[in-house]
């Protein structure tokens, strides 16, 4: 019976894992439809920030102006 239940733990455990994870591939889908959608119908110029939580990193991107020239790094 000991043997039993510590395979059920077990598998419930992969089990809460699994969902977790199918959860965050959702979740992040959804994020990405959301950020295309924005992305689509916004004016040139306008400036989308993201920032997923206070204090990490933030992502912005303008969409228009003028194009930029090649990077440093790349004239290599």
């Amino acid at each position: 019976m000991a043997g039993l239940i510590s395979w059920r733990a077990a598998a419930m455990a992969l089990a809460i894992l699994a969902l977790s994870g199918a959860f965050r591939i959702i979740l992040e889908w959804q994020r990405r439809r959301t950020f295309v959608a924005l992305v689509a119908g916004a004016p040139q110029g306008t400036v989308i920030v993201q920032q997923d939580r206070p204090g990490e990193q933030t992502m912005r991107v303008t969409l228009g102006g003028r194009p930029r020239g090649p990077r440093a790094r790349d004239s290599g």
